[in-house]
């Protein structure tokens, strides 16, 4: 008879990758790369039991609908997926108002430092109080678990979207940014910096107004708990934030070195994109951008026939 195995398999696969999800994290994704090829392990691999947790697709399931019915919501549709978290369009009921919810991805099998990460996100964002950044009205948890805040109801499309349909004038666009500049000193006022700033960020409402979200990233720069909770979770060497619009200080992982100044940088990135239609600098991905780009968006002083 065979003897037993030293350790329960499935835990110290669980463990494993625990390990690999926290080095992606900081940036680096050869653990997890061994995880998804290992072929010597009985039982299940990571990528099956990976394929039946997206099966299972915790934050897009009635429960999750019915457990926001419970709460006083009711879901209407997704509206958008993110790398954290599922965005729903609902109707808050004691109020009748239409509202955007956004649950934790992972629902109840997230990490303790992803849930660590949504509280910090609700926190930090719940602070602003800016007619052209995203409101938060209430956090909490579902009785399924969930952790979930909502917030209101922006109906608009992204900047880039907006510039690629609109095409508006120089001057609009620097109307555009100077609200952009008005909102950001306020949240830097309040001791929060965005990290995340982009495009796919900020929302044009019907009106033309911008709205500044998703602070899934953001890092307080005060000595409040929030400020201290963002500390922890930003380790030295860790890369956060989109490749395209990162200051000199995120891309090098000089997380103690991070302040308003980075979010300056990468509104500085987009204003440059949003009137010359390209990015400011040249790598191979850029250029691959600016070629699409030179295509579809005008030019400072290029005119449609």
């Amino acid at each position: 008879m065979d003897s037993a195995p030293e350790h329960d398999a499935d835990g110290d696969l669980v463990g494993r990758l625990d390990h690999a999800l926290e080095a992606v994290w900081r940036g680096d994704s050869v653990a997890f790369d061994r995880l998804l090829d290992d072929e010597d392990r009985a039982g299940p691999g990571v990528g099956d039991l990976l394929a039946g947790v997206a099966a299972a697709d915790p934050c897009g399931s009635a429960v999750v609908a019915d457990a926001f019915e419970r709460s006083g919501y009711v879901i209407r549709r997704e509206i958008g997926r993110g790398g954290m978290g599922v965005v729903y369009e609902a109707l808050q009921e004691g109020t009748g108002r239409d509202v955007a919810l956004k649950v934790l991805l992972a629902g109840p099998f997230a990490s303790d430092p992803a849930r660590r990460r949504f509280d910090r996100e609700v926190r930090l964002a719940a602070r602003l109080v800016h007619p052209n950044i995203v409101r938060i009205l209430e956090g909490g948890r579902l009785v399924s678990g969930q952790q979930y805040y909502a917030m209101e109801l922006v109906e608009g499309v992204s900047l880039d979207r907006h510039l690629l349909g609109a095409r508006p004038e120089r001057s609009a666009i620097l109307r555009l940014f100077a609200t952009l500049c008005d909102a950001l000193r306020h949240a830097h006022g309040q001791g929060v910096v965005h990290r995340d700033l982009k495009p796919g960020n900020v929302l044009i409402d019907a009106g033309g107004e911008p709205h500044i979200l998703d602070f899934g990233l953001a890092k307080a720069t005060d000595s409040t708990d929030a400020g201290t909770l963002a500390v922890s979770l930003s380790a030295p060497g860790q890369v956060l934030g989109t490749l395209h619009y990162l200051s000199p200080e995120q891309a090098a992982g000089a997380s103690a070195s991070i302040d308003a100044r980075t979010d300056v940088y990468a509104l500085g990135v987009m204003l440059f994109q949003a009137l010359i239609g390209v990015l400011p600098f040249d790598t191979p991905a850029a250029r691959a951008r600016s070629c699409n780009a030179s295509r579809r968006l005008p030019l400072t002083g290029r005119r449609r026939s």
